[in-house]
């Protein structure tokens, strides 16, 4: 199993995503563009740094916090960049390092 969208060595690999410049896995010092790094094995880009991804789970049923995953540019901490993280909050902030993925699905043919 993997624990981190690069795989399971810690800490990521050159080019392993958009992650905090002290891991010196890249160039850019927040946001990168959008297919700037590798596909994982299922073909999806980006799935782990650039923003924290905004998700349709709420966090518990208590309240109104929603579920966040896959870590920004912003997080460096080895917990932080783990596949099964998941983080809380409420959709009204904006903050640079949160943002949503739309996702097409095309049918081979």
């Amino acid at each position: 199993a993997t624990g981190y969208p690069w795989g399971s060595q810690w800490p990521p690999p050159q080019g392993a995503g958009n992650y905090d410049e002290s891991l010196n896995v890249d160039s850019f010092s927040k946001t990168s563009p959008v297919g700037s790094f590798a596909p994982n094995r299922y073909g999806l880009y980006d799935m782990g740094g650039n923003v924290w991804q905004w998700c349709d789970d709420r966090y518990d049923a208590k309240n109104d916090y929603r579920v966040l995953r896959g870590g920004s540019w912003s997080d460096g901490a080895e917990i932080s960049l783990r596949s099964s993280c998941r983080i809380n909050g409420r959709p009204a902030p904006r903050d640079d390092n949160f943002g949503f993925r739309c996702v097409l699905v095309v049918s081979g043919g």
